[in-house]
């Protein structure tokens, strides 16, 4: 199960996500793909013609808005953020607190949230998207057991609120100096 998170909207881009698990379905048919949030439902027709078009339809699931979707990561054997444009994909932090192993397009300060813990490929490359997907999908289980834990410790040691208070402290402190 490969999952994704967040609205529907063309920074998203929901176009190479889907054409890349395209790709992925003509090489594996074991592959479901999970959508949550706002505009990624049945009845948002622009999303389903595409779906269609890719002849990838049957192969997603669209959940919608959902309350429990710190629960729901824990469906997935992949998380992906697959956007051409971010500021601080906090979704993608929140899937690596979780524990779930990730790939991302360079979009934003994904790969400073990632680091080395996942895969980042180029924004709007599907077939760089599907690779990185498919190698980590056949990665073996103690191997995505070790991502997991790198990407849960990198986010509690480089992204906790604590740290986070603290960097902010260090800058005032700077700025009234100066």
């Amino acid at each position: 199960i490969i999952g994704s998170v967040g609205r529907y909207n063309e920074y998203k881009d929901y176009k190479t996500f889907i054409a890349a698990s395209e790709i992925m379905l003509s090489e594996r048919k074991d592959i479901l793909f999970v959508l949550i949030g706002e505009g990624l439902e049945d009845n948002n027709e622009e999303l389903k013609k595409l779906l269609i078009k890719h002849g990838v339809y049957d192969n997603f699931r669209l959940l919608g808005k959902q309350n429990n979707v710190n629960e729901l990561f824990l469906l997935f054997d992949i998380f992906c953020l697959h956007s051409v444009s971010e500021g601080f994909p906090n979704v993608l932090g929140e899937a690596m607190s979780s524990g779930i192993p990730c790939v991302s397009t360079d979009a934003g300060d994904a790969g400073i949230l990632l680091g080395d813990t996942g895969r980042l490929v180029e924004v709007s490359q599907p077939k760089q998207l599907s690779k990185a997907l498919l190698e980590v999908l056949d990665l073996p289980s103690e191997k995505i057991k070790e991502i997991s834990i790198l990407g849960r410790e990198r986010i509690k040691s480089k992204f906790s609120i604590n740290r986070i208070v603290n960097k902010y402290e260090e800058l005032y402190k700077e700025i009234s100096i100066s």
